[in-house]
């Protein structure tokens, strides 16, 4: 094991191996949200329905032994996108394409003749928190040495057997204590001061990436910020301040007021002008696009 996870960390994905009996303090965990925290419609259907705590799921071709927790360091390239309607403009950063590097944990363990399965819907932050990984800030995100919150967890099982093992108590980042940064600029409340669930369904990042309906009335004009997703909570954050001075925009692209207007019209993506569907797409737009014309229109209004 000890091969393997220096392998992996090499390549500047961090790795944590627990031993598959964790899954009943995970059971444990996820009961005790269930029995003691007041949960949300949102929140209530994860720990009821979407959560997996139980092995094997799916039926996998070989008997699980370690649960393997990773952290990989989100690429802080981006694209700019500008936007331009009447005398207004609107901005907005998105991930830049990368070239993949291929598996990296999948691949130095079928290097040394080991199984491994991703399990999506692992409560994978808890699992991250418990192992040692990461710590939980108040914004209910995975902070991660060296990486903050600007990391993907992952979870898998494997047939790896499991040596030496950190297994701890939920932790909290204890610079939160006193500090309400993300707190005082989350823009529709979804922080709270009494605990480090925070409630989801007022999250901005639900709202921008999912659904066509208006914006509900309680969320603030002056919220619209973003054209998916939102970030303010991370950007404000003193433990992320490293890592976003690595940040770097590859290329800035200027959507003209003709183009826009397709967009905030609605305009079906395979009736776009060529230079405009590759622009959406290199943009990630296409995987929220039905909600774009409400979103744009929020950030010009907002502008």
């Amino acid at each position: 094991m000890s091969d393997i996870k220096a392998e992996i960390e090499s390549r500047d994905v961090r790795m944590r191996v627990v031993p598959v009996k964790v899954l009943a303090d995970i059971e444990k965990d996820i009961a005790h949200l269930r029995e003691h925290e007041e949960l949300n419609g949102f929140q209530k259907w994860i720990v009821n329905d979407a959560y997996v705590l139980k092995l094997p799921v799916p039926e996998p071709d070989f008997t699980a032994k370690s649960i393997v927790i990773t952290a990989t360091p989100s690429a802080m390239t981006f694209v700019q996108a500008v936007f331009r309607h009447g005398n207004k403009t609107a901005s907005d950063l998105f991930d830049y394409p990368q070239s993949g590097a291929g598996d990296v944990v999948a691949e130095t363990f079928a290097s040394r003749g080991y199984k491994l399965q991703y399990i999506h819907w692992f409560p994978q932050k808890r699992f991250a928190v418990r192992s040692g990984l990461s710590e939980y800030g108040r914004n209910n995100l995975a902070y991660t040495g060296g990486m903050g919150s600007f990391c993907g967890i992952a979870t898998y099982k494997s047939d790896m057997p499991c040596g030496d093992y950190t297994w701890r108590e939920v932790k909290n980042m204890t610079a939160c204590d006193d500090c309400r940064l993300c707190l005082d600029n989350c823009p529709t409340g979804a922080i709270q001061s009494e605990r480090f669930l925070l409630d989801n369904e007022k999250c901005l990042t639900k709202h921008n990436e999912s659904g066509t309906a208006p914006f509900a009335d309680w969320i603030p004009k002056t919220a619209h910020h973003s054209l998916i997703g939102c970030l303010r909570c991370q950007n404000i954050c003193p433990k992320n301040q490293e890592v976003l001075s690595r940040i770097t925009i590859a290329e800035t692209i200027e959507f003209s007021e003709e183009e826009t207007g397709h967009l905030l019209a609605g305009t079906p993506i395979e009736n776009l002008p060529k230079t405009l569907a590759d622009k959406v797409h290199l943009c990630w737009m296409h995987h929220y696009y039905a909600s774009i014309p409400r979103n744009l229109a929020a950030m010009f209004e907002n502008s």
